[in-house]
């Protein structure tokens, strides 16, 4: 039985040419020319090519104003991706179509809630083929857990909300659970609006069937990793969960459906470590088999930030020299909501080598910024006196002077808005407390 594949993790091909990469920045956006501020982050990879336009921040024309990006999809069905993203007060979504013949996005249409938005998941759950949307949001402020509901697309327009009769305890991941081509979701949910569990929300044709708990699994690591994926090689998707067993974290791949789960493989992290972000999943070295990506810190403060790769069943740490005072940056040095979701690095093969690269968001100590870096895959052959404990590593693209000059950013994901294999252009979106840019 085949299974879809889906990645929250991953949602855009690695196979485009030139790429966006859609940065939040909280407060001012800065022009660029501060080379000072580059030259710890590591050498570039020699041959001093942009490939973001480092012009293209200047044209004020390609601006969303108050747009803060929280889902991608195709909701007017032209083969092009579309943003849907809330309003600095969170309790607006707007959609924002694209098209292959301008960087500039429209709004196709906006919906307000009781509320305060505060993550979204796009996808087509009722099974008509057109894209709807699923929020995270609250009504109170101090609020225990988050509510749930489902705006229906038809690719003009949102239904009213339809808020969901659970409460979850962090965003949920999409999945089809059980093989029928529909998207369900999965994540902890409470029905009695005080206990959690692992469970799965059905939402087949707009009707919202009683959650499925997920059998011998008692807690999932809040604000973590849970996807799909085929990650034993054998083209079924499997679903990979983050675990807690008396206050330890495992990772744990099982073969689906939901109601009949089965334990492939369980494994720990890598030892030593304080805080774990978000996992990733791509072939970075290019032998077929998907990777088990994981950033993590090896302290409270992030003083030592690493990124791990799981590949032949063993970790191993990827040799990267991110600079000195470079760290990913702490959850209360972020804003609302942002400060409730982990670090994620998000992987394309941005300079189509076949060879996937990441653009992660890190914090600079000397000078207090976060900023987001591109990390290029390199084969590894020694950096200076560092040692190649894997095959691969990635080189922070210092050259790219227009990506690191968006300091106070959040975060930075690869999207190309064209879809034409051609140059792609700089968008710029200002907010009342924010500017996000698009390289």
């Amino acid at each position: 039985m085949n299974y879809v594949m889906k990645f929250r993790i991953l949602p855009l091909s690695i196979f485009f040419r030139h790429f966006l990469i859609i940065i939040l920045v909280f407060q001012s956006f800065v022009n660029g020319k501060n080379d000072d501020q580059t030259k710890n982050l590591g050498s570039s990879n020699g041959d001093g090519r942009h490939v973001f336009d480092i012009n293209f921040g200047k044209n004020k024309k390609y601006a969303i104003d108050d747009c803060i990006p929280l889902a991608f999809g195709d909701f007017n069905a032209d083969k092009v991706i579309d943003i849907f993203c809330r309003n600095t007060k969170g309790n607006t979504i707007r959609i924002m179509l694209n098209d292959d013949r301008s960087p500039t996005s429209k709004e196709q249409f906006s919906v307000n809630i009781t509320g305060v938005i505060y993550d979204a998941l796009a996808a087509d759950f009722n099974g008509d083929s057109k894209l709807d949307l699923f929020v995270l949001y609250q009504t109170e402020p101090a609020q225990i857990g988050y509510n749930g509901g489902i705006f229906w697309g038809d690719r003009i327009r949102l239904s009213p909300l339809q808020p969901l009769d659970y409460l979850f305890k962090s965003i949920p991941t999409t999945l089809d659970a059980n093989g029928d081509s529909y998207v369900e979701l999965l994540g902890m949910v409470s029905v009695d609006k005080i206990t959690y569990k692992p469970a799965c929300v059905y939402l087949k044709n707009q009707t919202i069937s009683p959650v499925d708990v997920l059998p011998n699994i008692e807690n999932l690591h809040p604000r973590s990793t849970q996807a799909s994926a085929d990650l034993n090689n054998d083209l079924v998707a499997d679903l990979f969960l983050t675990v807690e067993t008396g206050n330890h974290i495992k990772y744990r791949i099982y073969e689906l459906p939901i109601t009949k789960l089965t334990l492939i493989r369980e494994y720990d992290p890598p030892p030593g470590v304080a805080i774990h972000h978000l996992s990733t999943f791509a072939d970075i070295d290019a032998d077929g088999e998907l990777e088990h990506i994981l950033p993590v810190c090896m302290d409270h403060n992030c003083s030592d930030s690493r990124i791990y790769v799981r590949d032949d069943n063993k970790w191993s740490l990827l040799p990267i020299q991110f600079g000195s005072g470079v760290r990913f940056p702490l959850a209360d040095e972020l804003p609302a909501p942002f400060d409730t979701i982990p670090i994620s690095i998000k992987i394309a093969d941005y300079n189509l080598d076949g060879f996937p690269d990441m653009v992660v968001v890190m914090s600079k100590s000397l000078s207090g910024g976060n900023v987001p870096i591109v990390l290029l895959n390199r084969a590894c052959e020694g950096i200076g006196n560092a040692t190649c404990s894997y095959n691969r590593t990635f080189i922070p693209q210092t050259q790219e002077k227009f990506v690191l000059a968006a300091t106070n950013a959040t975060v930075a994901a690869f999207f190309d808005i064209l879809e034409n294999v051609e140059d792609d252009r700089e968008r710029k979106v200002q907010a009342q407390a924010f500017h996000y840019d698009a390289l």
